[in-house]
């Protein structure tokens, strides 16, 4: 993908799945909200796949981390929304 394409916002089902991945850690296809969102991750390299499993990589890391969702995260622990 374009440098360009790589720096559009995120859609929902984008915004979702770099969400559960980031909470989650890898995740096994059947879990991952959206496969659209997941495949469109995966053409910006913000995560990675293989055996039916899929990943946050260093850019998707540093993306969640930027959006915050390191504090939501947390936020979600303590309300038991999430397991820690």
């Amino acid at each position: 993908m374009s440098e360009l394409g790589k720096l559009r916002p995120l859609d929902g089902a984008e915004t979702e799945v770099l969400w559960c991945l980031f909470a989650l850690g890898p995740t096994e296809d059947g879990n991952i909200p959206s496969k659209s969102g997941r495949d469109s991750l995966f053409d910006r390299d913000l995560i990675d796949r293989a055996d039916g499993w899929q990943w946050l990589t260093r850019d998707g890391v540093m993306l969640s981390l930027g959006m915050e969702f390191d504090r939501k995260k947390e936020k979600a622990q303590r309300d038991r929304r999430i397991p820690r």
